[in-house]
């Protein structure tokens, strides 16, 4: 977690990055998606802000029918989470 004198009392940055490798019968090659963030934390843990960049791969079926990784897909995400 970042210091929390670098939002100057609005809170604290926490980033984070993670990496999934999965190997599936169905599909000829591994899944592997990388995922990044920040979570800005507000008046403690009570509120919470995060940002998540997501990239995933897309599996195609060829002419043999094995199902191959194509093409890769970007998906951003922003959402709020307040404590009641």
């Amino acid at each position: 977690m970042l210091k929390r004198k670098s939002l100057k009392g609005l809170g604290a940055l926490q980033p984070y990055a993670a990496i999934q490798y999965a190997k599936f019968n169905a599909l000829a090659d591994a899944m592997v998606m990388y995922e990044a963030g920040v979570n800005w934390l507000i008046d403690g843990n009570r509120a919470k802000i995060s940002l998540n960049l997501q990239n995933r791969p897309v599996f195609t079926a060829n002419g043999a029918g094995d199902f191959r990784s194509t093409d890769r897909k970007n998906m951003l995400v922003m959402q709020m989470q307040v404590a009641i």
